[in-house]
């Protein structure tokens, strides 16, 4: 209403767009902490993730952002997995966007999504984990990497490296959370300092 009363060349034109700005990252914040409260478990299906990924490519590449470079590398024999699409998108989306801000300022930021089939045995990567087949997808980036105490702590809920930036550090829980609670599956993290970062699921 402000905007709309207000002559174009008006000064405080720069205030009503911090408002909007201020709103919209409100709003995107209680969006992210719903997703992250949620009991739900969504609707389960049985689900081809090489499809899904595939068909979610332009997505994905205009996600990422001009001058940077997705590469999608699929093993067809990998099993169907059970969740809900609309959570598996999610999942996939951001990290994505972690991949995004981890390349940012760098030249030719590679994001390379990679799915193989895995045989796990008891307790080998969560004691919780059934042994058995599981899909694994990697996503994995060229950006700054993480160090120790930022790899222990990245699916914190408000944790974030991004200083400054208005990151809310709930992206990864979001996807800590989808994982393991609703599709009931591990993720983990593997990085190094100037090198990148590559987050490995396990859905059964």
């Amino acid at each position: 209403l402000v905007e709309m009363h207000l002559p174009k060349d008006s000064p405080a034109f720069e205030y009503v767009s911090a408002i909007q700005d201020a709103s919209k990252r409100g709003a995107n914040l209680v969006s992210q902490l719903l997703s992250f409260s949620s009991p739900e478990g969504g609707m389960r299906q049985p689900l081809r993730i090489n499809d899904i990924l595939d068909s979610a490519k332009e997505l994905y590449r205009s996600l990422l952002g001009r001058g940077n470079e997705i590469v999608l590398e699929f093993d067809k024999e990998i099993p169907e997995i059970s969740g809900d699409l609309s959570q598996v998108q999610q999942i996939i989306t951001n990290l994505i966007a972690n991949a995004k801000d981890a390349v940012a300022g760098t030249t030719g930021g590679k994001v390379t999504i990679t799915t193989s089939k895995v045989r796990l045995r008891s307790g080998e990567i969560d004691p919780e984990l059934s042994p058995g087949l599981y899909a694994r997808i990697d996503v994995a980036d060229n950006g700054k990497g993480m160090n120790a105490e930022e790899q222990a702590r990245c699916f914190e809920p408000f944790f974030t490296t991004k200083r400054g930036s208005g990151g809310s550090g709930l992206g990864l829980s979001i996807v800590y959370n989808l994982v393991t609670q609703q599709l009931g599956g591990s993720i983990r993290c593997e990085s190094v300092v100037g090198q990148g970062s590559r987050f490995i699921l396990s859905p059964p």
